[in-house]
């Protein structure tokens, strides 16, 4: 963190003016337009070292929020303090801060010669003075030995006690501070080749004023309208103070940098898209009576069907009608649902159409996902189309939730077909009941498509092909089921 000084702007035309000033003193030879000039030029590297020594103990720390979403503000959290590295001046174990009683000795003879003519009164006032000063010594000695054995008067202060405290002393306050901030997009999640296309933005705060040993808070807001993957930092602190005519800053290196993941947008879901799975979830008749296998609450009991097996006879209610009756359950409706999404593009087109369609579909998929947070009590079961790439199921939860989310804000096109395959596995991973929506930015034939050509006598393809429901963004009846906040 070596602190770098530059000229400002207002610096190099004072340092002019004071040079013009000299220079023309000197020609002219003007004694006190000399001295005035010189005292002007003495202010400069004055100013300079005060505003160097300003930056002493300063660090800014940063705290960024849970979640950060595109198209979203956000605020970040600064902190600014100002430490030394001697704080322990004022705890020193060496010095001794215990009054000890002044000890008053008898006076010596030799010393001190009394003289030798004296009266009596005199000789019995000495007497008496000598013996209450002994017993004042023996009860002082005494006095300290029991209150601490180990304890010594101390006969010279600690000099390194002294020393560090006028040292903190010189410690003062820092004005004027700026504290600087960097968001980029991540280069490794960037389609583009040239770093000076990234997203770049450069936030400060201002701190009018940090006292030494004191901790500064201020906040500053900003909205990314990109998801992707950022990089936070790293941060700088600079100074003008006092007079404007340098700029000291210097750069935070270390846990200044984090990375941090914008999701994609979050769109709202219309009450027509709600009425349609609605239907689609009654057509396949999610409330059924299973009287052979069922696991769900006890409805009542009902006659006997062909088909019906032995196990679920009442035989109670079989005894009063005369004839055999068996138990009747409900299934509980399934909200269990898999989300596909196609990111296959042959030709990776970046025409802005096709773009767009591909993000609506992004924030189609993590709109879904987090309406069946709110609605909780079902597994998801996520996956793209890319090759090689880890499938994301399980309850729905908050640490799954915020994963698909952070796959979908790096997520783009590729130029090799995996859909396929990820349908097989989706089958053979999810609950029979389970919904299955497939997103893509195109259109999609599941029948006639050659795409398809390797599945299509699969006999679990052709029997998911009527649960898979299809959702096209390209389509202009997409409007009516999905809209961006």
């Amino acid at each position: 963190m070596n602190t770098k000084t530059t000229f400002s702007r207002e610096g190099i035309y004072f340092l002019f003016v004071v040079i013009i000033s000299i220079i023309g003193s000197i020609v002219r030879e003007v004694n006190p337009m000399l001295l005035l000039a010189a005292a002007l030029f003495a202010v400069i590297p004055a100013a300079g070292w005060v505003g160097r020594y300003s930056l002493h103990g300063i660090n800014a720390k940063r705290k960024l929020p849970m979640r950060i979403f595109a198209g979203e503000p956000f605020i970040v959290h600064v902190e600014l303090s100002k430490f030394h590295d001697n704080n322990s001046c004022y705890n020193n174990s060496n010095d001794n801060t215990k009054d000890y009683p002044n000890v008053s000795t008898a006076p010596d003879s030799k010393s001190d010669p009394q003289p030798e003519i004296e009266s009596e009164s005199n000789s019995k006032s000495e007497s008496k003075i000598e013996s209450e000063i002994e017993t004042t010594v023996q009860t002082t000695a005494k006095n300290v030995t029991k209150k601490d054995n180990k304890t010594k008067l101390p006969t010279k202060p600690n000099a390194n006690a002294k020393k560090v405290k006028r040292k903190s002393q010189k410690y003062t306050g820092s004005w004027g501070i700026v504290v600087s901030d960097k968001i980029q997009l991540n280069e490794n999640n960037s389609d583009t080749e040239n770093t000076s296309e990234f997203i770049l933005y450069e936030p400060a705060v201002y701190f009018e004023f940090v006292a030494s040993h004191n901790v500064v808070y201020k906040t500053y807001a900003g909205k990314l309208p990109q998801r992707g993957q950022y990089k936070f930092g790293p941060m700088s602190i600079s100074t003008r103070f006092p007079l404007g005519f340098f700029r000291h800053s210097k750069c935070l290196l270390g846990n200044c940098e984090d990375e941090f993941y914008v999701f994609p947008k979050i769109g709202r879901l219309s009450p027509k898209w709600r009425i349609h799975r609605t239907d689609a979830a009654v057509n396949r008749q999610r409330y059924r009576f299973r009287p052979s296998h069922g696991t769900g609450e006890f409805l009542g009991v009902r006659r006997w069907l062909a088909g019906d097996t032995k196990k679920w006879i009442h035989w109670r209610a079989s005894a009063k009608h005369g004839q055999p009756f068996v138990r009747q359950f409900e299934t509980k409706q399934n909200h269990d649902c898999a989300i596909l999404l196609d990111i296959y593009d042959e030709h990776l087109m970046s025409a802005p159409i096709q773009s767009d369609n591909f993000e609506l579909a992004i924030s189609f998929a993590a709109t879904l996902v987090s309406e069946m947070t709110r609605r909780g009590g079902c597994d998801l079961f996520f996956a793209t189309s890319k090759p090689d790439e880890e499938y994301l199921s399980g309850p729905i939860c908050l640490p799954l939730v915020e994963s698909v989310l952070r796959r979908l804000a790096t997520t783009k096109l590729e130029s090799k077909d995996n859909l396929p395959k990820v349908i097989i596995e989706t089958l053979t991973q999810i609950d029979p009941g389970a919904d299955i929506i497939l997103i893509s930015p195109r259109p999609l034939n599941l029948i006639n498509s050659p795409r398809f050509n390797s599945i299509k006598h699969d006999p679990r393809f052709r029997t998911a092909i009527q649960r898979i429901k299809l959702v096209d963004t390209s389509n202009k009846e997409f409007d009516q089921y999905f809209s961006l906040q």
